[in-house]
């Protein structure tokens, strides 16, 4: 008697606990992780094409289109703007950048001033807040 002959069988890994612990993984780290909000003023920024996201954990100085300048969420004038920002750089070695985020309507002269100020504290990185090109009105 001639019994029939299994043939083999094909292996396949299950993947499903595996797809399990990447999602539980993403949901993890996307719960887990830090946002940090902008101050919560009006503006009307300029747009970029080369434009870029960054992580904003660094001092963020905010300029308005009448030249009000805020360093985090506080208004400072242009005598306090040295101390204020002295006070959230500190004296690290690696200092953080400064972003400004000024008013596309903001005077010039308010923009340097905040250049010149990051400048003599040591500041390496100064960032400009931009909109996307296409999200321009």
């Amino acid at each position: 008697m001639r019994l029939p002959r299994r043939g083999r069988q094909k292996l396949r890994p299950d993947l499903t606990s595996l797809i399990d612990v990447l999602f539980i993984l993403i949901i993890f780290f996307t719960v887990s992780s830090t946002w940090k909000e902008q101050p919560a003023l009006e503006l009307d920024l300029p747009s970029a094409s080369s434009a870029q996201a960054e992580p904003v954990n660094d001092v963020v100085v905010t300029i308005r289109a009448d030249g009000t300048t805020y360093v985090g969420e506080q208004e400072v004038g242009r005598k306090e703007l040295k101390r204020e920002m002295r006070a959230l750089l500190g004296d690290a070695v690696e200092v953080p950048a400064v972003v400004i985020s000024a008013d596309r309507a903001a005077p010039h002269g308010a923009v340097v001033a905040v250049l010149d100020v990051a400048k003599e504290l040591g500041a390496h990185r100064v960032l400009l807040a931009t909109e996307p090109a296409e999200a321009a009105r």
